[in-house]
């Protein structure tokens, strides 16, 4: 049995959300000029976006912990891709959020994939 001081915190974690097209390619925004993966807090607050802007109706969702987001996060954390976390306030607009670092959302995976990220990274 794992204790852990706000289990709410924990399931949210578990509800990373990115989009992506049916060819693989993922939703990204640009910050200052550079590409940032476009994250959600949960599956349900990116079909609320994607319900009001148009430009994500080609996206669907997948959760980060799912084989496929870990899969992907391996290869755009060596790309050097930035990470956006849209928030939930409401108006669904694409500026809502924040830039955040790899290190952030390290603590949201399982750990079997961190381990395969800094490896791959020569971090362990």
């Amino acid at each position: 049995m794992r204790l852990v001081k706000n289990p709410r915190k924990v399931d949210q974690l578990g509800q990373l959300t990115l989009m992506r097209r049916a060819n693989g390619e993922f939703f990204t925004l640009i910050v200052k000029g550079q590409a940032h993966l476009a994250l959600w807090p949960s599956t349900q607050s990116a079909f609320y976006y994607k319900a009001r802007n148009p430009e994500l109706l080609v996206f669907s969702p997948a959760l980060l912990a799912s084989p496929f987001g870990q899969k992907s996060l391996a290869a755009l954390q060596r790309e050097d891709i930035g990470l956006f976390m849209l928030t939930d306030t409401g108006r669904a607009q694409l500026g809502d959020g924040r830039k955040i670092s790899w290190e952030e959302i390290r603590h949201c995976l399982p750990a079997p994939s961190l381990a395969s990220v800094s490896h791959k990274r020569g971090n362990l």
